[in-house]
């Protein structure tokens, strides 16, 4: 298993197939991550300093992030503003530690915002020792069961 990381020209590239097929696999093709969306956003967010990091396991890319550095051995998710989730295309969390040997050996904090509750990789929230999780839009997703008299009794 291994991390490399390539500089992105505002496109994903030779990527973009690799790309389309984890959000299928892992998020059954949801339209934020879709490869099209992803790259209108780095043609008119981009600033030509997003890297791509891919992950393989026995040849195969099984994980797919954008990076930026932000500072001194920060690095952050590539997150437009208008943006409310971003893609995280790994199949667990725990990958997040071996992605801390592709960055430069000051990396400290890996900045990844912006996680849909309802899609993000197993582990997420599960080790916060090594991890912060801010919540962040919780009602972007409100359940509607029943009738709306009812719905509508149940909000704060």
């Amino acid at each position: 298993m291994s991390w490399q990381s390539i500089t992105l020209n505002r496109s994903l590239g030779v990527y973009r197939a690799a790309w389309d097929e984890l959000n299928l696999r892992y998020y059954g093709g949801h339209p934020f991550l879709d490869s099209r969306f992803t790259e209108t956003l780095l043609r008119h967010f981009g600033t030509n300093s997003e890297q791509l990091f891919i992950h393989r396991t026995r040849n195969a890319i099984d994980g797919l992030v954008i990076l930026r550095a932000r500072g001194r051995g920060v690095w952050q998710q590539f997150v437009p503003h208008q943006l409310q989730t971003s893609p995280l295309l790994i199949p667990d969390f725990k990958l997040i530690d071996s992605l801390f040997g592709a960055l430069p050996l000051n990396a400290w904090s890996i900045e990844l915002m912006n996680q849909d509750p309802e899609y993000f990789p197993p582990g997420l929230t599960e080790d916060a020792s090594r991890c912060c999780v801010l919540p962040h839009a919780l009602t972007m997703n409100i359940s509607l069961k029943g009738d709306f008299d009812t719905y509508w009794d149940g909000r704060s």
